[in-house]
């Protein structure tokens, strides 16, 4: 994933929601946007000319807003952080939905690119580690979101015996 942090929280939200809007109904305008930010349009108008001023939209006046390749870039990989992070809060830690996608959003443009890179790997192998005893460990970590009570990894405890 690039580093793309020269560009504000604000900015990277604008360009995702763009790309969302364009990716759903195949055209942008400002008002679309506005909507979608819950922002009034001069705002959103504001907002669109400085990512034109910084090469990364195409607006005319009263036209449809589209990506460039750079702004394009930059809102798949602010998309795809967000849906990993997501991920991680809503199917492996068991946050409720709409907290998980607010959270989501706000994480993206917090994490380093070394710590993102960790997340993904650590989702990785406990998703689609080989080892039943990941699996396992998933279910147990389930179970003692549900309960609160840690059963013990047997084959975990096996191994650090053997070390």
């Amino acid at each position: 994933m690039k580093e793309h942090k020269q560009f504000t929280e604000s900015a990277e939200n604008y360009l995702k929601v763009i790309l969302q809007l364009s990716e759903t109904s195949g055209i942008t305008r400002v008002r679309d946007i506005s909507k979608a930010m819950r922002v009034k349009a001069p705002s959103a108008a504001n907002a669109v000319k400085t990512l034109m001023d910084g090469g990364l939209v195409k607006h005319e006046t009263y036209g449809y807003v589209e990506l460039t390749l750079a702004g394009q870039k930059i809102a798949e990989d602010v998309a795809k952080r967000e849906k990993i992070l997501f991920h991680f809060l809503n199917e492996i830690l068991r946050v409720d939905e709409a907290s998980a996608r607010r959270d989501a959003c706000r994480m993206e443009h917090s994490l380093s690119n070394q710590a993102m890179e960790k997340l993904i790997k650590f989702i990785e192998f406990m998703e689609r580690g080989s080892s039943g005893g990941i699996r396992k460990c998933m279910s147990g970590l389930r179970e003692y979101y549900r309960n609160g009570k840690m059963r013990e990894c047997r084959k975990c405890d096996n191994k650090k015996s053997k070390d």
